[in-house]
Formats: structure tokens, sequence, C-alpha cells
């Protein structure tokens, strides 16, 4: 404004609910798999990254982060136990 840029407040991010994150899983999993630290799972086509953002904005201790494509989202885990144990905290919500 006049010529000098300014700092727009932004607004602090929002943890979705439990029940946003299941509405999200239940609406667009196909298919959950892990493969030693990594898990992945499947989507329809083109809701990979709702899923994926739905997941990191979770902030559950197992993920340490996604990549999510069209219809695939890979989730980074620490160990093949916490691949595990994301896998069943998945498979509970559906």
């Amino acid at each position: 404004t006049g010529g000098v840029y300014t700092v727009v407040d932004s607004e602090a991010p929002v943890k979705p609910s439990d029940e946003s994150v299941r509405r999200i899983i239940r609406e667009f999993l196909v298919d959950i798999d892990v493969a030693q630290n990594t898990v992945v799972v499947k989507t329809g086509p083109g809701h990979a990254s709702t899923v994926s953002q739905a997941l990191d904005d979770a902030g559950w201790p197992e993920a340490i982060g996604t990549i999510a494509g069209e219809n695939t989202v890979f989730i980074a885990v620490r160990s093949e136990k916490d691949g595990k144990k994301l896998e069943r905290r998945i498979r509970e919500l559906l």
C-alpha cells in the first residue's frame, strides 16, 4: 500500500478434527499397504492430494511426511513397526 510492502497477517493453521480425517479416508481411500518404512495409500483418481494433506495436518507421530501423486500417496515412517501402526490407525477409520 502506498508503494510500501506490508506483511499480511495469516490465520494459524487449524488442525482437522478426527471426524474430518475419518470422512476423507472413508470417502477417498481405495487400498493401503506397507513396504518397510513406507506406507502406500491408493485413492480414487485425483484424490491423493486431499488424502495427503489430511494425513499431514492430522499430525500423527508415526508419519514423517507424505508425497502425493494422482491416485497414490507415499507416507514416510521411521520404521516398519511405525508403518504397521499407521496402517492399523488408518484401517480403523474405514
